[in-house]
């Protein structure tokens, strides 16, 4: 399977206010979220998109958060996804 993501970048993303900036990501894309992990620096949540499993990571190294397919069924909603992002500036 090839790697499928999409980066999205959160001006003032940092560790601390991961879940407050990933939000409004979360609500425009309709993302349900499944499960939450937090490591050392990097946030990953489990979400899916219409029943399609995909990974939402983010860190303060890059001020930015990526959604990763987990199959490739996953690249295309990524696809999907990414259309409805380039209308977004920043979040």
């Amino acid at each position: 399977m090839e790697n499928y993501s999409i980066t999205i970048p959160v001006p003032g993303l940092n560790f601390d206010n991961f879940a407050e900036r990933a939000q409004p990501v979360i609500s425009r894309l309709e993302l349900q979220v499944l499960e939450r992990q937090c490591d050392a620096d990097l946030h990953t949540w489990r979400v899916e998109f219409e029943g399609t499993p995909l990974l939402l990571r983010g860190d303060h190294y890059t001020e930015s958060l990526w959604l990763e397919a987990q199959n490739e069924e996953g690249g295309d909603v990524l696809a999907f996804l990414a259309q409805i992002l380039a209308d977004e500036r920043t979040f």
